[in-house]
């Protein structure tokens, strides 16, 4: 008789199992929340960082016509002192 009782598992071992299951599918949960969030964040950065990237093309392409405007007016103005 003791050998049929030891073959099959324990309730408390089963229990154990479920216990595990459970806390398994909790972690899941969990997981996915986690993830959702991480994505958000990573979303903001992605967009903070277009952004920042457009305004600094937009600067930098404001820059380069003033110079460029800058340096023709005065090679102008230069020309116009000479006669």
């Amino acid at each position: 008789m003791g050998r049929k009782d030891s073959s099959k598992d324990v309730p408390v071992d089963n229990y154990r199992k479920q216990i595990g299951k459970q806390d398994h599918k909790k972690s899941k949960a969990e997981m996915k929340e986690i993830k959702a969030k991480a994505q958000v964040k990573k979303g903001e950065n992605l967009l903070m960082r277009d952004i920042s990237m457009l305004l600094g093309f937009i600067g930098l392409i404001m820059s380069v016509v003033y110079l460029i405007l800058y340096f023709y007016l005065d090679f102008k103005a230069i020309q116009m002192a000479k006669k």
